[in-house]
């Protein structure tokens, strides 16, 4: 099975190239959460939060929007670029077999 723009690596492994087409045909969407920053591995319970800022957007934000935004938000929003609250980071976390 040969699985277009991978060139000859799928005609040498047979299994990759199945995980690939599945891949292709069951790919992850996205949430809004992924869409905001977030990781696929979903693995935080509370992130570090941000102050909202009409700067802080890929959008420019009108003042009534920000007013909106802050009221929904009053304690600020998710700041993905910082580690999650009480996250541990644990060396060797995978077991050997």
């Amino acid at each position: 099975m040969r699985v277009p723009g991978l060139g000859d690596r799928t005609a040498l492994d047979p299994i990759a190239a199945r995980m690939f087409a599945r891949h292709k045909l069951f790919s992850i969407c996205g949430d809004p959460r992924t869409a905001a920053g977030a990781s696929n591995a979903n693995d935080v319970l509370k992130y570090s939060l941000k102050p909202l800022r009409a700067s802080g957007h890929k959008q420019t934000l009108t003042a009534e929007q920000l007013t909106r935004l802050n009221k929904t938000f009053p304690n600020g929003a998710c700041d993905y670029t910082r580690p999650a609250i009480g996250q541990q980071f644990v060396a060797d976390t995978w077991q050997i077999y």
